[in-house]
């Protein structure tokens, strides 16, 4: 890890997950393989190569450095980005761009998209987010980047080929589309937002928030509720009806140490998710 977070390796699915999550302060993750970047609480400069940006919730951690995003990506001339937010707050992303661009003195290149849970869109022909309902003190989504594909109907699997040319000549569709959810990103929020969806959980990488762990002050399951955040023992029951292969927890609390967080996840995660998880943590951590 550097100051620019840290870099995960899924080899069996062909991404990379390359982020940094401090609670409060700043978080970025970043799909190389995908062109996306998953908020922009500060950028990086893998970040601003990523064509792709979506917005969980507009707190600043999470959405402050979108300005500065655009604006180096006009000033490197990488061309038109496109930003996912919730459909709710995606008038005030306008207008807050309208005014940089009028500080700055150019317009930027980009087009604003306001997402809605359960429905999916395309980032290219062999990629698509489809947002879900989170729950944070504003309004929010998370995320599922999605592999598509378009396959032969299983009811055609096994006819000659020019059977199924001429029913494909005569206007019938052959085929069907299969979408395989790769990583689901939580952004911020209790644990039911991933807990009701079951799409999102099924991803075979989930990347979920973990405020809290505990044993310190202000660091209870009600502390958590208060701010609408994820404590540990409200996760663990989650965890029990995911299906992925790995678990990547984000926004841990300035209240840990590196070493403080990583005790208490190795005595708490159930030993049938050993060698499944990791946590983007950062090396200034306490408060």
């Amino acid at each position: 890890m550097d100051q620019l977070g840290h870099k995960i390796p899924f080899p069996d699915i062909d991404l990379t997950l390359t982020g940094i999550s401090i609670a409060g302060i700043c978080t970025s993750m970043q799909v190389r393989e995908a062109g996306l970047c998953v908020d922009c609480g500060l950028l990086t400069p893998l970040g601003v190569r990523m064509p792709y940006l979506a917005l969980t919730h507009g707190h600043v951690d999470h959405a402050g450095a979108v300005a500065t995003y655009l604006g180096n990506r006009k000033l490197m001339r990488m061309g038109k980005s496109t930003i996912f937010a919730p459909l709710v707050i995606v008038d005030q992303l306008r207008e807050i761009t309208r005014l940089w661009e009028e500080i700055q003195g150019r317009p930027y290149e980009n087009e604003f998209v306001g997402v809605e849970a359960g429905e999916f869109y395309e980032m290219g022909s062999r990629l698509s987010l489809r947002p879900f309902t989170t729950h944070h003190t504003v309004p929010s989504v998370g995320y599922t980047l999605v592999r598509q594909k378009h396959v032969l109907r299983e009811d055609l699997v096994g006819l000659d080929g020019r059977e199924i040319a001429k029913l494909s000549a005569a206007g019938e569709e052959v085929n069907t589309l299969v979408r395989e959810p790769l990583m689901t990103f939580t952004g911020d929020s209790t644990p039911e937002g991933l807990a009701n969806d079951a799409f999102a959980r099924s991803a075979r990488v989930v990347v979920t928030e973990l405020s809290f762990l505990g044993e310190k002050e202000r660091t209870t399951v009600e502390t958590a509720r208060m701010g609408m955040h994820t404590h540990i023992d409200e996760l663990l029951p989650v965890m029990e009806i995911l299906e992925c292969d790995h678990v990547v927890f984000m926004h841990l609390s300035r209240k840990y140490t590196v070493e403080e967080a990583e005790k208490i996840l190795k005595e708490r995660i159930p030993e049938k998710w050993s060698g499944r998880w990791s946590l983007l943590h950062h090396e200034d951590r306490r408060a």
